[in-house]
């Protein structure tokens, strides 16, 4: 029986992490060994990664002996992405699929440095990925641009998440948690731990309780994936049920000592009712 690929997730200048962590607490759930790398932290200000920090995450993901790469890139830190993805393709021989806001609207210009770009929403995708990685270029995985030397294999349309309640909770255990800063390796969760980058991280905790928009504004993200589906109706709206919530509420105040919740939903009263 062949093995399951050990997976490492980086997630760019980003502790919170939404999409790195619920694609970490999926791999979890399905007994996969995953390790979260958080490479970088957003200081008002982008500095590139040292030399010395890129040899810190090479020798890192040797010493894991990892066969997958993921990486969460926004538009922001692209340029970085890249410099990232470069490096890691010359000293590993390892496969690098690249997921976030910028591969899901520019997958052409992502898919000249990463062997797989997923667009929008990953979790599902991902486990394909992992179950039929030697099959993956003659499956045409929805959501999923594939590159093969110079053929380039598009599937657009991405999957969808219909049920939110059937994702795990983020979890912010040290097990598997990595973070680089400082040129310094830590073995850890940089989220609420005796030592943090930031003393905000004691007392706040982020939550996403719903994906999607009704809105279409032309700044945002939510338009772009909006069109990629073929049906653009409320159903785009998911909320997670209010027990759901309330459960990891409970958590974050009892088990992490939160004493400020932060909702990041992209519109938080869709639903007055809920």
């Amino acid at each position: 029986m062949e093995m399951a690929p050990r997976i490492a997730l980086i997630s760019l200048y980003d502790h919170y992490a939404f999409g790195i962590r619920s694609l970490h607490s999926v791999l979890k759930k399905n007994k996969i060994d995953a390790s979260c790398i958080f490479y970088k932290y957003f200081k008002f200000k982008m500095e590139p990664s040292s030399e010395k920090e890129l040899d810190i995450l090479i020798g890192l993901l040797k010493d894991l002996s990892v066969d997958i790469v993921g990486v969460s890139v926004s538009s922001t830190f692209f340029n970085e992405a890249a410099r990232l993805t470069d490096r890691l393709k010359d000293d590993l021989d390892i496969a690098v699929f690249w997921e976030g806001f910028h591969p899901t609207i520019m997958p052409g210009d992502c898919i000249k440095f990463a062997d797989f770009v997923f667009i929008g929403e990953a979790e599902e995708t991902l486990l394909h990925l992992i179950n039929n990685r030697d099959e993956i270029y003659a499956l045409h995985v929805p959501g999923v641009w594939a590159r093969r030397g110079k053929e380039i294999i598009k599937e657009s349309t991405p999957q969808r998440i219909e049920n939110l309640n059937s994702l795990p909770m983020p979890d912010f255990d040290d097990a598997n948690k990595y973070y680089i800063e400082e040129d310094e390796l830590f073995c850890a969760d940089p989220l609420y731990n005796p030592r943090n980058f930031s003393e905000l991280y004691k007392c706040r905790y982020h939550i996403l309780s719903s994906r999607g928009c009704p809105f279409n504004c032309s700044y945002c993200y939510n338009p772009a994936l909006k069109n990629l589906y073929d049906k653009c109706d409320k159903s785009y709206i998911r909320k997670r049920d209010v027990d759901s919530v309330i459960r990891e509420l409970g958590y974050a105040k009892e088990r992490l000592g939160a004493k400020c919740i932060i909702f990041t939903d992209s519109c938080f009263p869709a639903n007055i009712q809920w």
